[in-house]
């Protein structure tokens, strides 16, 4: 956990999750390491075991890394005499094997609140994008505060090609008092490409974008 500053007090906790060089680079990264001062935000790197089933990650929240990670924080939080850490999501390339995809979480009421940013690869074999735009398309409907994007013709990885729209991201999400309803809404035109997931379904491409009313389709 990197935290700003001895004594300032810290609005949040940043957590980079998941394996591989797109997050420990992001995680070093300076424009990052920057807005996290800036915005006074801790920053952990929580980094998970493989499953012995499948030799990925351990997605079931009784025995992966979810229940250890919270633990963590309090950890942290007591250590470092900064009790007002908290939890706060970015989803990238968000996906995961049958049936534990990204399309079957259920989020409670309380988690509806909290905005969420889905970002998803068209070029990616592995998780695709129908699963991580049908998670964000079940909430979105609910009226939940939610963000989709899509990455062109991208394979499973290059998280750094978003930074700029992240952190922009982030700070209106910090900067706001509370969700509210927005009064437009942003809207792609997509085409499905020839790549296919690992659940045999194709990826698609943005091909244009407008911003318009709700429902305005």
């Amino acid at each position: 956990m990197v935290i700003p500053g001895a004594s300032a007090e810290v609005k949040a906790t940043w957590v980079v999750f998941d394996g591989g060089q797109d997050y420990s680079k992001w995680y070093e990264d300076r424009q990052v390491r920057a807005f996290a001062d800036e915005q006074r935000l801790a920053i952990v790197l929580a980094i998970d075991y493989r499953s012995k089933e499948r030799e990925d990650r351990i997605v079931l929240p009784e025995k992966g890394v979810g229940r250890a990670l919270f633990a963590a924080l309090d950890q942290f939080a007591a250590a470092s005499g900064h009790g007002e850490l908290q939890s706060a999501a970015i989803a990238y390339a968000p996906g995961q094997y049958e049936p534990l995809g990204m399309n079957t979480i259920e989020l409670s009421g309380e988690a509806l609140r909290s905005p969420q940013l889905v970002i998803a690869n068209g070029g990616d074999k592995v998780n695709g994008t129908e699963r991580p735009y049908a998670y964000f398309k079940k909430y979105f409907d609910l009226g939940a505060p939610r963000t989709f994007v899509v990455q062109n013709q991208l394979p499973h990885c290059c998280l750094q090609n978003e930074r700029n729209l992240i952190l922009e991201w982030l700070r209106a999400i910090l900067g706001a008092e509370k969700p509210t309803r927005a009064s437009s809404y942003g809207y792609l035109a997509v085409e499905p490409t020839k790549v296919m997931d690992d659940g045999k379904r194709p990826t698609f491409n943005a091909t244009s974008g407008r911003v318009g009313s709700l429902g305005a389709c």
